[in-house]
């Protein structure tokens, strides 16, 4: 599963940890959890009725309410292995499509993991159900109230995780808009990684001096991909730059994720 092997560890874990032998239980009301796993906070919660639980977790950014949604569940509730699948929130009404790879854990469950623009996110704090359909008979439906509490509890856990890899989590800015969209193009992708089909998420972090430059970035959770790597150090060192201030010292987080355009 691309870029799902190191959350999906720890969302197996949980799954273990949660399983139950009845043949019917009613998780509507199950709570949300904080798991400090290896350079990640993971928030989680159980649902579904059958007697192995699903699981709902989020990857969750160190500095902002959003990150990659993972689901594991027993059964697969998909077609194919990756895809735009559409999200509808309720209550609300929002829709809107997003990116998902999936498949087997190797553990009998099964993993689809959405990945949501960051106007994507700003509706889903305010609903209660997130449901997701992806080609099946049904759409997936992941109960999600309270979630906006759960990024608040993270909260601890990513400054742990920004002072982990060196930063200061009160020295923390983000590009400017512009800059940010159009920061990487389709012409950055390493030759290498597309004419070997390879994809992956990249998560740096970057020193940044009192003018706005960036002085240093470094790899903080790698793709496994060399090329990935090297290229989103290089994008962000060359076409990163920040406003100015009085600190001497600032630092960006930055997630960058490489799928293969479609042309």
């Amino acid at each position: 599963m691309e870029g799902g092997a190191m959350i999906a560890g720890a969302i197996i874990a949980l799954a273990l940890q949660a399983a139950a032998p009845a043949a019917h239980v009613d998780r509507s009301a199950a709570k949300w959890g904080v798991e400090y796993a290896p350079n990640q906070c993971i928030i989680n919660r159980a649902f579904g009725d059958g007697p192995k639980p699903a699981i709902l977790a989020i990857d969750v950014d160190p500095q902002s309410d959003r990150g990659d949604i993972v689901l594991l569940m027993s059964e697969k509730a998909w077609r194919g292995t990756s895809g735009t699948a559409a999200v509808t929130l309720t209550p609300g009404g929002a829709k809107f499509p997003a990116r998902w790879v999936g498949g087997a854990t190797g553990h009998d469950m099964y993993a689809i993991k959405l990945s949501l623009a960051d106007d994507q996110w700003k509706a889903v704090p305010t609903a209660d159900t997130l449901f997701v359909s992806a080609g099946a008979d049904h759409p997936i439906a992941v109960p999600i109230k309270g979630i906006d509490k759960a990024f608040v509890a993270a909260k601890t856990c990513g400054r742990d995780l920004l002072q982990s890899w060196g930063a200061d989590p009160d020295a923390m800015i983000d590009l400017e808009p512009a800059v940010a969209a159009r920061l990487f193009t389709a012409d950055d992708y390493p030759v290498d990684a597309l004419r070997g089909d390879q994809q992956g998420l990249v998560k740096t972090l970057v020193t940044v001096d009192a003018q706005g430059k960036p002085t240093a970035c470094r790899v903080v959770v790698s793709s496994k991909i060399a090329s990935l790597d090297d290229t989103s150090c290089r994008v962000l060192m060359t076409r990163g730059t920040f406003p100015s201030s009085d600190k001497q010292v600032r630092y960006h987080y930055h997630r960058t994720r490489w799928v293969i355009p479609a042309y």
